[in-house]
């Protein structure tokens, strides 16, 4: 994502499901680390909800 009045640039992810429906979303500036386990932790917890599992 571009911040256009403060020239900068945020780092994003994002989860769309196959029907195109945002399921989850972060963003924040360059000094921001990323996890990719967070994303799978959120990817297995969308698996899990759309099979009926808590």
């Amino acid at each position: 994502m571009w911040d256009e009045e403060r020239n900068v640039a945020y780092r994003s992810t994002f989860i769309v499901d196959r029907d195109g429906l945002l399921r989850w979303g972060q963003a924040g500036d360059r000094h921001m680390v990323r996890s990719g386990r967070e994303i799978l932790r959120v990817l297995d917890l969308i698996r899990s909800l759309k099979e009926g599992r808590p």
